[in-house]
């Protein structure tokens, strides 16, 4: 397979770097060191791969071209322990958690039961369990005597004092001027008509 050469610009502007590869993002890519220039120049123009790189090869060849070779392969078996180290680590936590549950089925062995010596629970747990449903149903009572007292208040008020009750409506005159009494206990200052 034939690569295409492709027009490669790199220009130092007041803020950075502008990389333009042809074919590619139109106006360039920009980057503000020369750290972040060499890993688009990397990513964009490949070094010879069709696709962009990888980040793990695309920093392998950085790390290369910018410390040198032995101390990547150096780098390179840092990570194969530290992989290793990672893999003992989970299989410690694995093997942690097997006796966690071990212990925990012989505790749940081991304890006593609570239960009487004729099979029955102690009379406390009910009684206990029985002030709690009484508790629990006097405070639902509670709430719903309360909700009930403020529904009928609301009602009252609205009845009462928000609605007020028009005993006669008369309205008389001609198009140009018109006239409307009414007849009710509301104070008449308050009323007006649109």
């Amino acid at each position: 397979m034939k690569n295409k050469l492709r027009k490669i610009t790199i220009k130092t502007l007041p803020n950075g770097y502008s990389l333009d590869v042809e074919g590619l993002h139109p106006g360039g890519f920009l980057y503000f060191n020369e750290m972040e220039l060499l890993a688009g120049f990397i990513t964009h123009v490949g070094l010879h791969e069709e696709n962009p790189m990888e980040s793990t090869k695309m920093l392998r060849i950085m790390f290369q071209t910018i410390i040198g070779q032995e101390y990547v392969e150096a780098a390179d078996n840092m990570m194969r322990t530290v992989a290793a180290l990672n893999k003992r680590c989970h299989e410690i936590e694995k093997k942690l958690r097997e006796l966690q549950e071990e212990a925990n089925v012989a505790k749940k062995v081991k304890e006593p039961s609570k239960e009487t010596a004729k099979g029955t629970k102690p009379k406390k747990k009910k009684k206990r369990s029985v002030l709690r449903t009484i508790r629990t149903i006097l405070s639902t009572l509670l709430t719903l005597i309360i909700l009930g007292i403020m529904a009928f208040g609301g009602f009252w008020y609205y009845q009462n004092y928000y609605l007020q009750s028009i005993d006669d409506l008369k309205v008389e005159g001609s198009q140009k001027e018109l006239t409307v009494s009414v007849d009710t206990e509301a104070d008449s200052s308050l009323l007006s008509v649109l």
